[in-house]
């Protein structure tokens, strides 16, 4: 009898540390799954920064530039638009998109940023 009961406990322990086992390989996984997707809208946020950079340097070249861009990068892309004085430019890497507005005001060649900033749409 007392042989059962010790087998018994130790299949106990065993399926406990085996739930335990488990609940920290899902844990990892999700871990490296918000890392991932931190990573991605990472990238797309610089993608959508250097198209408002871009926008920047034609209103710079052209003082009455209006309209459109985008620039294609091995990993994603990123557009932007000029209408009137606001810049509003996105990146986009493997789904995750990222926007920013940018507004400004021009004197000559000089730009003059009154705002920027990420936006949600």
């Amino acid at each position: 009898m007392n042989g059962y009961i010790a087998l018994i406990s130790v299949l106990i322990v065993l399926a406990v540390v085996l739930v335990a086992a488990i609940g920290a390989g899902f844990m990892a996984i999700n871990e490296a799954d918000m890392g991932l997707q931190k990573d991605l809208g990472s990238k797309a946020y610089f993608l959508a920064h250097s198209c408002a950079e871009e926008a920047l340097q034609q209103v710079h070249d052209a003082p009455s530039f209006q309209g459109t861009g985008d620039i294609v990068f091995d990993k994603g892309t990123c557009q932007y638009q000029v209408t009137g004085s606001t810049i509003n430019a996105s990146g986009t890497v493997s789904g995750f998109v990222r926007r920013m507005q940018l507004t400004f005001d021009q004197s000559g060649a000089e730009i003059n940023i009154i705002s920027w900033q990420e936006v949600v749409e």
